[in-house]
């Protein structure tokens, strides 16, 4: 409680707010666009890590996006990530109704009001976990880039070879 001065939990909050301050700040005066909490500009500056100038970043100091990754594997990269997603879907679609209609017992009524909001429910939950899943699946899709592009992309499309001329 209050005994003539704030709390330590009061004191806590308020120097953590100083920190996410300076961080926004730290940050925002580096040419960045977004906070980051938790001291992870502190910490990066200090390790010598992505976000200092100098450091394994981008112009932007932000860290390259995990799609440009996919971009940079080529057409296998594309060809591979197109080939997981569609795995992705195609697998949990079908296995969530499933798991739908084992614990109900029955598909959900779409004519009535309970129905849509059960199913509104269910996508929200299905929706939010394939969400948090997409770091998984862009780690497969690149993992598979090799195996991809030696047997799928080299099998469809051929590169152009040099055409060897006579010169007089």
């Amino acid at each position: 409680g209050w005994q003539g001065g704030p709390s330590r939990a009061a004191t806590a909050g308020r120097d953590a707010g100083r920190r996410v301050k300076e961080d926004v700040h730290d940050i925002r005066g580096a040419g960045g666009a977004a906070p980051v909490w938790g001291g992870a500009v502190r910490a990066r500056r200090e390790a010598g890590g992505v976000g200092v100038e100098g450091g394994p970043a981008d112009p932007g100091g932000m860290p390259e996006p995990i799609t440009a990754k996919i971009k940079k594997a080529g057409r296998a990269g594309v060809v591979s990530y197109a080939i997981t997603e569609l795995g992705f879907w195609v697998i949990s679609v079908p296995l969530a109704v499933a798991a739908v209609v084992a614990t109900t017992g029955s598909v959900p009524d779409f004519g009535t009001t309970e129905g849509k909001e059960a199913v509104a429910g269910y996508a929200f939950i299905f929706l939010n976990f394939a969400r948090v899943i997409v770091p998984a699946r862009i780690a497969l899709a690149l993992a598979l880039t090799p195996w991809i592009d030696r047997n799928v992309v080299s099998k469809f499309v051929k590169d152009p070879v040099a055409e060897e001329c006579e010169v007089d």
